[in-house]
């Protein structure tokens, strides 16, 4: 059906473009409304220049491209998107993290309405991102001593996060009809700087693990696990007794422990490729059972005070342990042996780096890691990567050689 439209003066060379966009759940007829500046000297031009522009708003309505709902403020429309879409879509800590960008968001644009969000807005609360004094201490509100501000500039991983969750907000918006385009769309963001993981070498590990092995098993099976395992610190936390097969020598990764602020709880792994079951060396077999068989020892010793909740580790009452721990531990050990600093989640890189450098196939080290793609194990040890394919080039030679030896 043709949409009707009508045209009003509003100014010496101004008009409102009217027009009926059908009728509504209420019965109630919908208009859209344009105002439109126009040229022309005299009344009658600037009527017919009035006209064509009502032409070609009837005909953005009829195809749809005339959105409806863009007066609300990206503050409130954040709140909506995450009430009827997020929460039914996203994990708790997506969730959480989610709410953690958007506070940046908020602050800059988050009092605009989203249909007057321009690239120009974008492009600027990009550059306010890269100068100092943004990041934001997440540890701030618990620190017993305040921390004096330093001028930290946020990296520009960082800065492609914000801007994804913007670009996701508002392409969201796209589909439900409340705006036309997606600003976000119209402007490049920063490229993403991709930095080799910071890992020992040979040198260094072979020392911080002579000196871990004077550390308690708990703390010696949690590198393991990182190192030799491949796995996530959530993945290791998560980790349950029910899921270690000592006969086999495997370990299934069925779920994986999550903290968000006031909540330390189990969830579902990353992603369905995570959910997997891999194989460790006896070393690391050795120290699960050993520290099985203390665990064992505390629950005689406390008897009832004991909560049975079947994890690995857990804290003193057998109740689920804090992700942060690990991290903890990890720090004061480092400095106490004066090891450059390490992340738990450097070790699952030097697990994949050192296969990878010893000749398995990536596809076996990105089913160990448990990434969905083989790209993404790709991607990020593709300067590894390409270092071993150049070492195919002297592979090959050497077969070479030794054919045309036997030949002669």
């Amino acid at each position: 059906m043709k949409s009707a439209g009508s045209i009003q003066r509003t100014g010496e060379q101004s008009f409102k473009l009217v027009v009926c966009a059908g009728t509504g759940e209420d019965g109630r007829r919908i208009r859209k409304t344009k105002t439109v500046k126009v040229a022309g000297k005299t009344a009658e031009a600037q009527e017919r220049a009035a006209r064509r522009q009502l032409a070609l708003f009837i005909a953005e309505v009829e195809q749809g491209k005339v959105s409806n709902g863009g007066s609300i403020k990206l503050h409130d429309f954040y709140q909506y998107w995450k009430e009827n879409y997020a929460l039914t879509t996203h994990e708790k800590t997506t969730i959480a993290y989610n709410d953690f960008i958007f506070q940046r968001i908020n602050a800059a644009l988050g009092h605009k309405k989203i249909k007057d969000i321009s690239p120009q807005h974008i492009l600027l609360f990009m550059k306010n991102l890269a100068e100092p004094g943004v990041k934001i201490d997440v540890n701030a509100s618990r620190r017993k001593v305040p921390k004096t501000p330093e001028p930290k500039t946020l990296s520009t991983n960082s800065i492609r996060k914000h801007i994804g969750l913007l670009r996701t907000l508002l392409a969201q918006a796209v589909k439900w009809n409340m705006l036309p385009y997606n600003p976000c769309e119209r402007i490049a963001p920063p490229k993403a700087a991709r930095k080799p993981p910071e890992l020992y070498d040979e040198a260094t590990l072979r020392r911080f693990l002579e000196v871990l092995a004077e550390e308690e098993t708990k703390h010696q099976l949690l590198v393991s696990l990182a190192l030799t395992g491949g796995l996530r610190r959530q993945e290791i936390f998560g980790l349950r007794w029910q899921d270690v097969n000592f006969q086999a020598h495997t370990v299934c990764i069925c779920q994986a422990s999550f903290y968000i602020p006031g909540t330390l709880a189990l969830k579902s792994p990353k992603s369905h490729s995570s959910n997997r079951t891999i194989s460790l060396p006896d070393s690391c077999m050795a120290l699960l059972k050993k520290h099985q068989e203390e665990q064992t020892e505390r629950i005689n010793r406390l008897g009832d005070k004991w909560v049975d909740t079947g994890l690995v580790f857990t804290k003193w009452n057998g109740t689920q342990a804090h992700l942060q721990t690990f991290i903890n531990w990890l720090k004061r050990f480092t400095a106490a042996h004066n090891l450059p600093h390490i992340t738990p989640h450097n070790f699952r890189h030097m697990n994949a780096t050192y296969l990878i450098a010893a000749g398995t196939d990536v596809r076996t080290v990105a089913g160990k890691l448990g990434h969905a793609q083989t790209s993404t194990t790709v991607n990020i040890y593709a300067q590894l990567l390409q270092s071993a394919e150049q070492e195919t080039a002297h592979t090959m030679e050497s077969i070479l050689q030794s054919i045309q030896k036997k030949s002669e």
